[in-house]
């Protein structure tokens, strides 16, 4: 065999096996996204699936050191959340060791609801759902 189709041979051989590397890399964070969620910067989705709209959302964090409410690290979001609409909001947060990350949401009769989305972290990363219900809301964390 000559040096040529040595050579290609082996370049086709790499390129096979890139390509089952690849398609097996793909499979393995369908299968284990959440595993990556320590590497993304917080996101909190939101879910209304209750009959009113949500006027005004805060997104902020808590920490023990803070001394007023002036202190605390938070996003307000007062473009209205119509019902049957999702939203994913990655707030802008600042956290100096360790906390926890509240969501505060105002329905359109003025009800106010506050809920934790992410009860510990120390990088604000990963993401969680909040399904909100005409009964109750829910809450998904996977945060770190």
């Amino acid at each position: 065999m000559t040096m040529t189709k040595k050579v290609s041979l082996l370049l086709i051989l790499l390129l096979v096996v890139g390509f089952i590397g690849g398609k097996a890399v793909v499979q393995y964070y369908k299968d284990h996204s959440d595993v990556f969620n320590l590497f993304r910067p917080l996101q909190v989705t939101i879910d209304n699936q209750s009959d009113l709209d949500l006027v005004r959302i805060e997104i902020g964090v808590l920490q023990s050191q803070i001394q007023s409410p002036e202190d605390i690290s938070k996003v307000i979001v007062e473009e209205p959340l119509e019902s049957g609409s999702i939203r994913t909001i990655q707030p802008d947060l600042e956290l100096a060791g360790e906390g926890g990350v509240y969501i505060k949401l105002t329905d359109s009769q003025g009800s106010i609801s506050t809920h934790g989305v992410c009860s510990y972290t120390e990088s604000l990363s990963g993401r969680s759902k909040i399904t909100v219900h005409n009964s109750g809301t829910d809450v998904d964390e996977d945060c770190w």
